[in-house]
């Protein structure tokens, strides 16, 4: 998502995926690392964080944008 407007829209870019095993090329990028003594592409904190972030959006109840109350009048934007 990208030029998040006042009114709530916004542009989406597709970004294609290739068919590869990511978990796969992590743990093998993770052995790389400890063998070779070089510090992991993604670190324990790192990982942590990931999974902190996954359970927060699994715990909030999924409602669809369709449902959102209208609100009136300009949205403050952050960021």
């Amino acid at each position: 998502m990208f030029r998040l407007q006042a009114d709530g829209s916004y542009s989406m870019r597709h970004l294609p995926v290739g068919h590869d095993e990511p978990l796969r090329a992590e743990l093998i990028s993770f052995l790389h690392a400890v063998r070779s003594g070089t510090v992991p592409a993604v670190t324990g904190d790192e990982g942590v964080a990931s999974l902190e972030i996954a359970t927060r959006c699994l715990e909030v109840p999924a409602r669809p944008a369709a449902s959102a109350p209208a609100r009136k009048g300009p949205r403050r934007v952050v960021g």
